[in-house]
This record gives C-alpha cells, sequence and structure tokens, in this order.
C-alpha cells in the first residue's frame, strides 16, 4: 500500500517496464511483459511531492 495519487515505478535493471498510480484505497495494479529469469525488479514509490519510498527488489525465478 501506498499513499493515494504517488506514482508507481517499476525497473528491470536501468530499464522502466511499468508505470501506474496508486488509487484512493492506497492499492494499486500494474501489468507488465513476462521478465527473463533471473532478472531483478525494482518497484518503488514517488508521490507528488517528489518523496521516494525506499525500493523493494525480487528475483524472476
Amino acid at each position: 500500500m501506498s499513499e493515494k495519487g504517488a506514482s508507481i515505478y517499476i525497473y528491470n535493471g536501468s530499464k522502466k517496464i511499468g508505470q501506474g498510480v496508486v488509487d484512493s484505497r492506497g492499492n494499486f495494479k500494474v501489468k507488465i511483459k513476462t521478465q527473463k529469469k533471473d532478472s531483478t525488479i525494482k518497484v518503488y514509490a514517488q508521490d507528488k511531492s517528489s518523496n521516494k519510498s525506499k525500493s523493494k527488489t525480487t528475483k524472476v525465478s
């Protein structure tokens, strides 16, 4: 969950692969293409004041 109206960014390495917006309930959904095995995906949120959250990473299995 994140702050209403915040932007969500998803990266594979330095390439942006998805972007979305947080809804009024603090939830978000972002569809991305299937990524290659062992890719590292990074997700973070940035609010309207440009405050950036800590990023979360996951490895594609």
